[in-house]
């Protein structure tokens, strides 16, 4: 259970990473092409379950900062839930 549960979050993972790659790549081709409009960019990077949150404009900031608090509860609700079914914080039975 536990090997399956890993091979499938390092494939999500790693599916994550090449499709973010792809849409920065895809954004400065549009750019050095000369697209009309402003592009805003934005990012979250959690170190345990702190963010850290940046982000082009202020509007695009506020929905970064809403995103992370939404994640952050998310891995709560999850932790929670793994230290209920196993009586830990450990995933190697």
């Amino acid at each position: 259970m536990a090997e399956s549960l890993a091979v499938i979050l390092s494939a999500e993972g790693f599916t994550l990473i090449t499709l973010g790659s792809i849409m920065i790549l895809l954004t400065f081709i549009s750019r050095f092409r000369g697209a009309a409009g402003r592009v805003n960019i934005g990012g979250i990077i959690f170190v345990g379950l702190f963010p850290t949150i940046f982000g082009s404009d202020r509007k695009f900031l506020r929905v970064m900062t809403v995103a992370s608090l939404m994640l952050a509860v998310i891995f709560l609700i999850l932790a929670t839930l793994n230290i209920l079914r196993f009586g830990g914080l450990s995933f190697y039975g």
